[in-house]
């Protein structure tokens, strides 16, 4: 069905604009390897960390941002996939149960095409005990995306 839309696509564009089209750039970026985050249904999965570079003092405005991009030709419901986080390497029921629970918009359930939802959490001072760096990563529906953080004295 895709290759039909992409036929169509260049027909359409092929005569509205009188100048040739190259199929071949088309098809190129179909094949082109999965990226991380990306999920197989299309879901595209970002874990944002806001600073990444911090001082002990500052770790309340830390903020932890999951985020999901629908890069399938269809609406998606986001709320389907199950993440679960690690802190180092280490479980975190507190990332788990931080992102798990609470309300979310109507958008994750119903994402549509390109559409990029997200919902935040503020718990840096829970994450970080001590000066030094982190990972803290998220796998999602077998897909695993991570970000670093600093934390300065």
């Amino acid at each position: 069905m895709r290759a039909n839309l992409y036929a169509l696509a260049i027909a359409i564009l092929t005569a509205s604009l009188a100048v040739p089209v190259v199929e071949a750039t088309l098809v190129a970026a179909q094949t082109e390897p999965a990226q991380d985050g990306l999920a197989t249904d299309g879901l595209r999965w970002a874990l944002v960390a806001t600073p990444r570079r911090l001082t002990m003092s500052q770790r309340a405005r830390f903020r932890l941002r999951r985020q999901v991009t629908n890069e399938a030709s269809a609406v998606r419901d986001a709320t389907q996939a199950s993440a679960s986080f690690t802190l180092d390497g280490a479980s975190s029921m507190s990332l788990d149960m931080a992102f798990g629970n609470g309300a979310r918009s109507s958008q994750w359930a119903a994402l549509a095409p390109g559409a990029t939802v997200s919902d935040d959490r503020m718990m840096g001072e829970d994450l970080f005990p001590a000066p030094g760096d982190y990972v803290i990563a998220m796998t999602t529906d077998g897909v695993t995306v991570t970000t670093r953080v600093h934390v300065d004295p």
